[in-house]
């Protein structure tokens, strides 16, 4: 995705409301693009986190296991939302499982990375 158009993106997400929008674009630079067929997991509850995502476009379903193999739909993510950021403040397994729903493409946010802007962009 291009720069102006994942800097809107961030724009949209009411997490990264407050931030200006140069440090915005820093943030862009440290995304990973990931891109998933319908169906396809991204992960799953009870598994290690340490990054967070953006929908950039598609569905992403987060569900949680109930008792046997049925599980319940928590809900249904759209562009502009995120999720996982959990993971980036502890180091605790996912507490749910997330699904994409039709061709999704979502930028990832490692812990690493985060560390990374957030010391180049202090204050």
């Amino acid at each position: 995705m291009e720069p102006v158009k994942k800097l809107a993106l961030l724009k949209s997400v009411p997490l990264l409301k407050q931030i200006p929008e140069r440090k915005l674009e820093k943030l862009g630079e440290f995304l990973k693009n990931l891109d998933f067929k319908d169906g396809a997991v991204i992960f799953k509850e009870g598994s290690k986190g340490d990054c967070l995502y953006f929908v950039g476009q598609g569905h992403v379903r987060i569900s949680k296991r109930l008792s046997g193999s049925q599980e319940k739909d928590l809900s249904l993510l759209e562009p502009g939302d995120c999720f996982g950021e959990m993971a980036l403040i502890e180091d605790v397994a996912r507490s749910a499982s997330a699904t994409a729903s039709g061709p999704t493409s979502l930028f990832l946010l490692g812990r690493q990375d985060m560390n990374l802007w957030l010391k180049s962009n202090p204050g």
